[in-house]
C-alpha cells in the first residue's frame, strides 16, 4: 500500500475517535503484514509528525514531499516488498 496523507484522522467510520480509528487499523494492518510505504504530504513548515507516526504505527518507511523523488519512491517501494 502507498499512503498519501498529512497523518489527521478526520472523519471516523465507528463511534470511535478519527485518530484512534487510524491508529487501531494501522496496527491490523502491520499485524497482518500489509507492507506500506507513507508519503507525508504536508508541508515542512507545518508538519506535525502525524505522517511519520502512522508510518510508524503501520511499521513502514515514510518518505517527506522533499524525498519524494522517482528513484527515492521506487527504492523505497522496492525495498519495502523485498522485506521478509
Amino acid at each position: 500500500m502507498i499512503m498519501l496523507t498529512d497523518g489527521a484522522g478526520n472523519v471516523s467510520m465507528s463511534d470511535l475517535p478519527p485518530m484512534k480509528e487510524s491508529e487501531l487499523a494501522a496496527q491490523r494492518f502491520a499485524e497482518d503484514k500489509i507492507r506500506s510505504v507513507v508519503i507525508n504530504m504536508e508541508h515542512k513548515a507545518f508538519d506535525q509528525g502525524l505522517a511519520q507516526k502512522l508510518a510508524d504505527q503501520l511499521a513502514a518507511p515514510c518518505l517527506s514531499l522533499e524525498e519524494l523523488k522517482a528513484e527515492a519512491l521506487y527504492h523505497t517501494v522496492k525495498m519495502e516488498l523485498n522485506r521478509v
